[in-house]
C-alpha cells in the first residue's frame, strides 16, 4: 500500500511538472507573437508619425506666423554681392499663389528696388527635382531709387546650378526716379527664361516715356542643333538708355545672324547720330564665340577721351560656356 501511495504522488508531481513547462512554454510563445506585433506596429507607425509631422510642418509654414518666420529668414539672408531683400507681409499662399507686400531691395549702399504689391504664382514643390519653376512674378507698379551696385565677389559669371523657368517677369509701370538718367521717367518691362540643361531661352522688351525701346532674343539648344540671338534698340536724344551709358545722342542699335548651334554668323552694330560706333562681327560654333571689329568713338568723344580712343579700336574677343561657367578674353 505505501509503495503504491509513493508512486501516485510521483505520477502526480510529474505531471504537474510538465504541466507548469506547458504554461511556460504557451506563455513564452505566446509573449513572443506579442513582442512580434508590437514591432510590426512600430515600424508602421513611425513612418506615418513622419509624414503626419511633415504634412504639420507644411501647413504651419503657410499661416500667418509661418509666413512671418519665413520673411524673418529671407531677411537674415547673408549674399555675397551684398544684396539684401525685405518684405512687408505675405498674403495667399506659399505653394500656389502668393501676395509680396512692400517688397524691398537693397545693394550695399541703400534701396535701389521697391514695389508695393508683387504676384507670385509658381510651384515650390519643383525644388525636389532641383527647379525653380514660376509661372508669374508681376508688379502693377514699381520704382527703380538709384542703379545697383554690388560687392565684387571675384568669381566668374556661373550660370545657376539649378534649371529655371519663368514664365511671366513684368512690370507694368516702373517709375524711373530722377537723377539716374535726368528727369524722372516712367517705363515697363517684360521678360520670360527658360534655362536647363541643354537649353537656354531668354527673352524681354523694355520701354520707357522718353522713346526708348530695347527688345532682345536668345534660344540655345544644342540637341536640336538650335541658335537664334538677336537683339534691338532704339534710344532718342537725351533718352534713359542712352544717358545710362554716358551720351545724350540718339541711339540706334543690332544684333542680328543667320545659322545653328554648329555655325551662326552674325553682326552687332551701334550707330550715335547716325554715325557707326561700333562694328563688330560675332560668330558662334559649338558652343565657342568669337567678337571681331572694331570701335569708332572719335566723331563722340571729345578731349583727350578722343586722342585717346583714335580713329579705330580693333576687338578681338574669345569666350566659352561651359557647365554654366562663362570664360574667355577680349583684347
Amino acid at each position: 500500500m505505501a509503495a503504491s501511495y509513493f508512486r501516485s504522488l510521483r505520477a502526480k508531481s510529474r505531471s504537474a511538472r510538465e504541466g507548469d513547462d506547458g504554461l511556460s512554454t504557451s506563455l513564452e510563445t505566446n509573449g513572443g507573437k506579442v513582442a512580434k506585433r508590437r514591432g510590426w506596429r512600430w515600424i508602421v507607425l513611425l513612418p506615418v508619425a513622419l509624414l503626419l509631422t511633415l504634412a504639420a510642418a507644411m501647413w504651419a509654414i503657410d499661416t500667418d506666423a509661418g509666413h512671418r518666420f519665413l520673411i524673418d529668414r529671407i531677411e537674415r539672408l547673408q549674399i555675397r554681392s551684398g544684396l539684401k531683400v525685405r518684405i512687408g507681409r505675405i498674403d495667399g499662399s506659399i505653394y500656389g499663389r502668393a501676395r509680396l507686400v512692400d517688397l524691398r531691395l537693397y545693394d550695399p549702399q541703400g534701396l535701389f528696388l521697391s514695389a508695393p504689391d508683387v504676384r507670385l504664382h509658381w510651384s515650390p514643390l519643383r525644388w525636389t527635382v532641383n527647379r525653380l519653376d514660376i509661372d508669374e512674378l508681376s508688379a502693377a507698379t514699381a520704382t527703380l531709387h538709384k542703379l545697383p551696385q554690388f560687392r565684387a565677389t571675384g568669381e566668374p559669371f556661373k550660370l545657376p546650378g539649378f534649371d529655371i523657368r519663368i514664365g511671366r517677369l513684368s512690370i507694368a509701370r516702373l517709375r524711373i526716379a530722377q537723377g539716374i538718367a535726368g528727369p524722372e521717367r516712367v517705363g515697363a518691362l517684360t521678360a520670360a527664361a527658360d534655362i536647363r540643361n541643354g537649353r537656354a531661352m531668354v527673352r524681354g522688351a523694355v520701354w520707357t516715356s522718353a522713346g526708348d525701346r530695347l527688345a532682345l532674343l536668345l534660344d540655345s539648344e544644342p540637341t536640336q542643333r538650335k541658335f537664334d540671338l538677336g537683339a534691338q534698340l532704339t534710344a532718342p536724344a537725351g533718352g534713359v538708355l542712352g544717358k545710362l551709358i554716358g551720351t545724350s545722342r540718339p541711339l540706334a542699335a543690332r544684333i542680328a545672324g543667320k545659322g545653328d548651334w554648329s555655325a551662326w554668323n552674325g553682326t552687332a552694330r551701334v550707330d550715335a547720330s547716325g554715325v557707326r560706333i561700333v562694328d563688330t562681327a560675332l560668330q558662334v560654333r559649338e558652343g565657342s564665340y568669337r567678337l571681331t571689329g572694331g570701335l569708332f568713338f572719335e566723331s563722340v568723344t571729345k578731349g583727350r577721351l578722343q586722342r585717346l580712343s583714335g580713329k579705330r579700336i580693333d576687338l578681338d574677343g574669345r569666350g566659352t560656356l561651359e557647365r554654366g561657367i562663362l570664360s574667355g578674353r577680349l583684347k
